[in-house]
């Protein structure tokens, strides 16, 4: 079974849709360096992503995840 889950990030004007497995842009632009710190920052975080995603398809609160990098 593939895990498959799709975050929202919005920097600076900037908006993009990535999903976290695999990690690519699915919709939206950003630029080449906040791609690189927005996949940084999903490895950093990646088992606090899947624990909210999985909250999230099973309906129940999942929270937000502080973003802590400033772009």
């Amino acid at each position: 079974m593939q895990r498959f889950s799709i975050y929202e990030f919005c920097s600076t004007g900037k908006e993009a849709s990535i999903s976290i497995a695999p990690r690519k842009i699915l919709a939206g632009r950003i630029d080449n360096r906040t791609h690189k710190i927005i996949i940084a920052w999903i490895l950093i975080h990646k088992e606090e992503l899947w624990d909210r995603w999985n909250k999230a398809v099973s309906g129940k609160n999942f929270g937000k995840i502080p973003p802590k990098i400033n772009l």
